[in-house]
């Protein structure tokens, strides 16, 4: 019997349809080329490194230890000869010599054109000086990560150089084009190094880049940035900045306490601007003093005249209480921050011996400061108040706490805020208000009446809390209005305020609503 063999033969709107629900299924990926150096920071196994340097190339880095010298790079039976290398870090800081356990960084294309290590041109080894786990670097860059934040991926390995056992370290990609184009569409725009505790208006050093090298970018940042008025500013600063990734950025540094990065201190910072969006994108350099504050403020103190230029806007203040919140609530939580931890103490267990001990310390730091910026989160956001000729109306006002002694009535056609008790209370009106740095007059129409006649004495008071000190200016009993001034200083950049309206014995306080304002003096 004679057989033959079908064919089924697919219209091309079929094969588009195979196509398809092949991309969907993954196997498209197979043939995908693969991600630079994605063995060496996957974080399921320790690379161990070593360094073989001549008798001549180490003198010649106690002499100079920033010169490049030659070096051979051993990775198992990998072989990566005449690499450029030269120790790092900040003397204020990281940086140790030669002779002792120093930073490292490894060019392999310096004196091989075209050489790379699992296809990276340069690597980093960094002994965790400044932070005894080896842990916060790697946790927070993955943080930043998973959040769309672009930042040098980072991992744990093992070094050696020439019979000297250095141990464990930090491995760092570094921040080269193999790192641009792992992160952005186009790799032709201008990176810069923050440099140690200056900010953009500076001269910051261009490490790469095919365009004019006249810092326009930067100096159109910092315009806006200074921009006087808040709804300007806001327009201008998302014009120039990656403003999404601002916030995130922002938001991060906060909760993981980064008070050595680019908000608070002006440090640990690159720029790039993406030619892709005509944007500048701030990335996190070195996090390797974490989460040393639990009790940090959701809002602290900014340094940094970007950060300063978006919080000192209503909706740049929004977006980041928004932004904050996602992470700390939707995206992030300290349990499974804590489990990352055990798996990175288990996976270093063999060449840290404290492991266990710093991945318990570190996982405490972290359960206390969700626990922190949980309690900060239920309390009322600061606002940022709209000045007009220095002045600027003083609200929303708030009932602390939710009592019955509170009220809004209308007294003779005006609007009061109105504390009545016949006994003590700590019940009292408050607004928060985000505020820049300066001298500044709280002032308020107030009529202070006590119980039962011939009382005398103070009744009620205006406070302003800065920084967590109290200034108080008490009002005496009339049965008339006063007119109440009180000046206080905000030293910081920028700074959360409280003000409260207070009753401080049996009586009735009311405050003029329309008369509580502020009155910006320089």
């Amino acid at each position: 019997m004679h057989s033959t063999r079908s064919r089924c033969i697919l219209p091309p709107a079929a094969w588009l349809l195979v196509a398809l629900w092949l991309a969907a299924a993954g196997v498209g990926r197979l043939c995908a080329a693969p991600v630079p150096g994605a063995d060496l920071f996957a974080g399921t196994n320790v690379p161990a490194f070593v360094i073989e340097i001549d008798a001549a190339g180490m003198e010649a880095l106690r002499r100079d230890p920033r010169q490049e010298a030659r070096c051979t790079v051993r990775l198992g039976a990998e072989v990566f000869p005449n690499v450029g290398v030269h120790l790092k870090g900040s003397i204020y800081g990281s940086f140790q010599t030669i002779d002792r356990r120093p930073c490292w960084t490894l060019t392999f294309n310096r004196f091989v054109p075209g050489q790379k290590c699992h296809g990276l041109r340069k690597l980093h080894l960094n002994n965790s000086f400044e932070d005894p786990s080896f842990m916060t670097d790697v946790l927070c860059v993955a943080m930043h990560r998973e959040a769309g934040v672009p930042a040098a991926r980072s991992a744990h390995a093992t070094l050696r150089l020439n019979r000297r056992e250095l141990g464990l370290c930090v491995l760092k990609e570094g921040l080269t084009q193999d790192f641009l184009a792992q992160n952005f569409r186009q790799t032709q725009g201008n990176l810069y190094d923050g440099g140690f505790q200056i900010d953009i208006d500076r001269d910051l050093e261009r490490l790469r880049g095919e365009g004019p090298d006249d810092r326009r970018d930067l100096r159109a940042l910092a315009a806006a940035a200074r921009e006087p008025d808040p709804a300007v500013r806001w327009q201008m600063l998302n014009r120039q900045l990656d403003m999404d990734r601002f916030l995130t950025g922002l938001a991060l540094q906060v909760i993981t306490w980064n008070w050595d990065g680019y908000a608070m201190a002006r440090n640990n910072y690159r720029l790039y601007h993406d030619p892709a969006t005509d944007r500048v994108v701030f990335l996190p350099h070195t996090m390797d003093q974490m989460f040393w504050e639990s009790d940090g403020s959701i809002y602290p103190r900014l340094g940094g005249m970007v950060a300063q230029g978006v919080m000192g806007t209503p909706e740049g203040l929004q977006a980041y209480r928004q932004r904050l919140t996602e992470l700390v609530t939707r995206k992030f939580s300290a349990a499974g921050l804590g489990r990352r931890v055990d798996a990175m103490a288990a996976l270093v267990a063999g060449s840290l011996p404290a492991a266990l001990a710093q991945a318990a310390k570190l996982k405490h730091a972290i359960a206390a400061r969700w626990e922190s910026m949980a309690e900060q989160l239920a309390e009322p956001a600061p606002v940022c108040l709209r000045f007009e000729q220095a002045v600027a109306a003083l609200k929303p006002w708030q009932r602390l706490p939710d009592r019955p002694e509170l009220s809004e009535p209308t007294v003779a056609g005006k609007a009061v805020l109105s504390i009545k008790s016949d006994r003590a209370t700590n019940a009292a009106w408050g607004a928060r208000v985000w505020l820049p740095g300066g001298l500044y007059e709280f002032t308020a129409r107030v009529r202070a009446t006590p119980v039962g006649p011939g009382t005398v004495g103070d009744v009620a008071a205006l406070k302003v809390v800065v920084g967590g000190r109290a200034v108080q200016r008490r009002v005496a009993a009339a049965p008339d209005w006063q007119e109440v001034a009180h000046r206080f200083s905000v030293r910081g950049a920028t700074e959360v305020v409280d003000f409260a309206c207070e009753l401080h014995a049996p009586g009735e306080a009311l405050f003029d609503a329309d008369s509580l304002r502020l009155r910006r003096v320089r």
